[in-house]
């Protein structure tokens, strides 16, 4: 029978053998020795205090509650990890959380690696310089409260971001302050639980037509580089900083043979920004695949097959937005209003080819495409087979057809 912890001592431990140590119990395994901790004393007052756990000697149960009071009481959370260090560990790739969250899913990698890049980002990009501002860089997560949660809302407000922009931001710190007071055993004591997050407006996303796209592509106005920019997104599901960051060498020529001849295409590596490695891949019409590479060949050579505004570096996202919005405006010729009202922002070219690629494949290959596990859009890895491959290639090229 599994008992909920033991509770022992080591003649080599800390304190000269005077330290407790605590762990579960499984007669499989050999302890590990950890010192009892925020997490440790958690999980054991949650087993402790479940009603459903059966046959579990009194005593114990009446030891464990003593030396969870014990620890308790004399590790306030007042007395916890300074905040800022304590929330850039916390969104470590190898950091207790992201491990215990692989462990609780039943999943090999656990938390993506740019989910945890872009919520150490958003700490040091947002909340360190609100924290330095009001001069309360040093202050403990067992310190935080509900009005200074608020006080970052405004201060993120002030700043002009968007709302999905600021939740982003709100949750890099809601997500671990709640998550610290749940390891403490007192999860309704978390001051994120009484601050909202910033209501998000939703509406339907009126996709582009294939007629639409076509008059955007062809807009006279449309600089080549932006004109590939929103081709290659459209035609591989790009958002778009994995847009912004693509590099030639991410293009592959491929061929196979017909009864009609050979197909030549191109497969573009997808990577994420904060991984090495492709994360997926997308099937490019043979035309696209050559022009970018042509193209390539007229820039600085830095590496980029988007050149920013600076040498050696490549565009940004806001700037990306802007001439995905101009010449959608330009090319439909809708005003602003109507464009926001319609959701066509730069995500709108991912949208359009999930829609198009969607109805020229069989579904579960456009959800391979998309680099969606499910319909709720969860992110996963995955490699084409061949077959998928040729399929997607025959289609994209038929779509390129139509908007060029």
């Amino acid at each position: 029978m599994r008992e909920p912890f033991i509770l022992f001592r080591r003649p080599d431990g800390a304190k000269n053998g005077r330290m407790w140590y605590v762990e579960f119990w499984d007669s499989t395994v050999p302890p590990s020795g950890k010192y009892i901790n925020r997490a440790s004393v958690g999980r054991l007052l949650t087993e402790i205090e479940d009603p459903g756990k059966e046959g579990l000697d009194p005593c114990k149960k009446g030891d464990a509650r003593a030396v969870v009071d014990l620890w308790r009481q004399s590790h306030t959370p007042t007395s916890g990890a300074a905040l800022l260090p304590f929330l850039e560990s916390f969104w470590l790739e190898d950091g207790e959380y992201s491990k215990r969250y692989a462990r609780d899913h039943r999943s090999k990698k656990g938390l993506s690696d740019e989910y945890l890049y872009n919520n150490r980002k958003n700490i040091k990009n947002h909340l360190k310089p609100f924290l330095e501002e009001h001069r309360r860089a040093g202050i403990g997560i067992g310190q935080v409260t509900p009005k200074l949660l608020n006080e970052y809302k405004a201060y993120l407000e002030k700043k002009e971001l968007a709302d999905s922009t600021m939740n982003s931001a709100i949750k890099a710190v809601f997500v671990p302050v709640n998550d610290f007071w749940l390891q403490a055993g007192a999860p309704d004591k978390s001051p994120a639980k009484l601050v909202s997050y910033v209501p998000v407006e939703e509406f339907e996303r009126d996709i582009l037509s294939v007629a639409e796209a076509a008059r955007v592509f062809q807009l006279a106005e449309l600089s080549q580089r932006d004109r590939l920019l929103l081709q290659l997104s459209a035609f591989a599901g790009l958002r778009v900083s994995e847009a912004c960051a693509s590099r030639p060498e991410y293009l592959t020529l491929e061929s196979f043979d017909t009864p009609d001849g050979k197909v030549e295409y191109y497969t573009f590596s997808i990577v994420e920004q904060a991984k090495k490695g492709a994360i997926g891949e997308a099937v490019l019409p043979f035309a696209l695949g050559q022009e970018l590479l042509e193209f390539y060949k007229a820039t600085w050579g830095e590496g980029w097959l988007f050149d920013g505004k600076m040498r050696g570096s490549h565009i940004q996202k806001k700037e990306a937005e802007l001439v995905s919005n101009g010449a959608i405006l330009k090319a439909l010729e809708i005003t602003d209003e109507e464009r926001v009202a319609r959701g066509l922002t730069f995500h709108a070219w991912r949208h359009w080819y999930i829609t198009h690629v969607r109805a020229a494949t069989d579904r579960d290959l456009a959800q391979k495409l998309a680099r969606h596990k499910s319909a709720k859009m969860t992110d996963h890895y995955t490699h084409l087979t061949i077959e998928e491959r040729q399929e997607s290639a025959l289609a994209v090229g038929a779509i390129l057809g139509k908007v060029k």
